[in-house]
């Protein structure tokens, strides 16, 4: 199988949380090879691939990780961090949306009224659709 070629890093890649010891990475001085993307946490390789979605995807897990422990802090503001990196990958989140509601900002709580308002109309769109068929 080939890798398309868009999946292919051309430049310098690097995402990651501040404050974490792990991160994506493509063509950095901290990855031992160059075109394929690598997970690395504590500096060591934990996943390498030249899709670029297999290792978001394994990068993920480790961000949904590192933002759930926020959740069992003891001060506020760490905990709305991990509800907040949380409900950005998933609206449906039920402890993030809880932390948001209860412990949130007006905006926080906006941004759970809009989620819930798209996913209503997706749905009743979706409905609508296969009413049709």
């Amino acid at each position: 199988m080939s890798i398309p070629e868009e999946r292919i890093p051309r430049g310098p890649y690097r995402r990651w949380i501040e404050g974490t010891d792990f991160s994506l990475e493509a063509n950095t001085e901290s990855v031992p090879q160059q075109g394929a993307y690598f997970v690395l946490k504590g500096g060591e390789v934990r996943f390498t691939s030249k899709d670029f979605g297999a290792a978001a995807a394994e990068y993920d897990t480790l961000c949904v990780a590192y933002w759930e422990e926020l959740l069992g802090s003891d001060d506020r503001d760490t905990r709305l961090m991990g509800a907040r990196g949380l409900f950005r990958r998933d609206h449906t989140h039920a402890a993030a949306r809880r932390v948001l509601t209860t412990e949130g900002t007006d905006h926080d709580r906006r941004l759970i009224v809009q989620a819930t308002q798209r996913a209503r109309h997706a749905e009743r769109a979706a409905l609508a659709a296969n009413a049709k068929k």
